[in-house]
């Protein structure tokens, strides 16, 4: 029994001592089974460990709004016995957002004449709307803010205003009306304008640039005289002819491209860094 066990135990080392000569070989490169060319044994990458996310200076989750109203939806009956269901806690909530489209309001404002039983004298209020309305004219100023927001900021062709007017708010007005709103928003805000305009020329500063700008089918160029706080935009030619009448009495520093017509300013000046460099 002992010298069977004997037998294997040497026959097992023989064994090891082959494979050890084996690994020795391919480790040295010898005894190496060549394979086809470029179907070569490529060891396992592991996975590259990922890098912490950065963590936002700000949060971008969408922003949910104020409700104006509020509707519960809540089962009155169990959907398996039957059994009657009362109060409960809120499971999630869902925002639907939608504008109104209501039509326009028409106000009659009646003015009553009353006679003194005294003198006999006839008395009617005076025709004084407050906010509600400008002059004689019968459009609110909520609608002619509409109108100039429309034309100016969106820049809708009168046809379009027209149309818009009609289909959301079913409100009928001809292109003569909506023109003269806009001549009259015009006028009332001239007084802005001017201390908008003297504004920019009391600064310490102003940045001004030019861009191209088509009006009523017209090219044209916009211009824009800019402060910490105030924002002026006029519209002309591309001429230096638009930089003496804005500058007029300025004394600060001017900032500015290297467009020539910028060089009528013979005061402080500071070109734009941005465009030097191509220069």
């Amino acid at each position: 029994m002992i010298l069977r066990q004997q037998g294997v135990i040497e026959h097992l080392q023989a064994q090891v001592a082959q494979l050890e000569e084996r690994i020795g070989q391919a480790e040295s490169g010898k005894g190496k089974p060549k394979g086809m060319p470029g179907n070569k044994i490529q060891a396992a990458k592991l996975p590259a460990e990922k890098a912490p996310r950065k963590k936002r200076e700000r949060n971008f989750v969408r922003v949910r709004s104020v409700p104006t109203h509020r509707v519960e939806h809540a089962v009155s009956e169990c959907e398996g016995c039957g059994t009657r269901l009362t109060h409960g806690s809120v499971k999630r909530t869902r925002e639907v957002i939608e504008v109104p489209l209501l039509p326009a309001t028409v106000t009659e404002h009646v003015f009553i004449e009353r006679r003194c039983v005294k003198c006999g004298k006839r008395c009617v209020p005076k025709d004084v709307l407050g906010d509600g309305a400008t002059g004689k004219s019968r459009l609110g100023v909520g609608l002619q803010s509409l109108i100039a927001s429309l034309r100016e900021g969106g820049r809708l062709p009168i046809a379009t205003i027209q149309w818009y007017l009609d289909t959301v708010h079913r409100l009928s007005l001809s292109r003569g009306a909506i023109v003269g709103v806009l001549k009259s928003v015009a006028r009332r805000a001239q007084g802005v304008v001017e201390q908008r305009h003297r504004s920019v020329r009391e600064s310490s500063w102003v940045c001004a640039d030019e861009t191209g700008w088509r009006e009523d089918g017209r090219n044209g160029f916009v211009w824009t005289f800019s402060t910490p706080d105030v924002r002026l935009f006029v519209r002309g030619g591309r001429d230096k002819g638009v930089v003496e009448r804005m500058l007029t009495d300025f004394g600060g520093t001017l900032v500015s491209d290297f467009y020539a017509a910028y060089n009528v300013y013979m005061g402080p000046h500071q070109r734009c860094k941005v465009r030097s460099a191509f220069r």
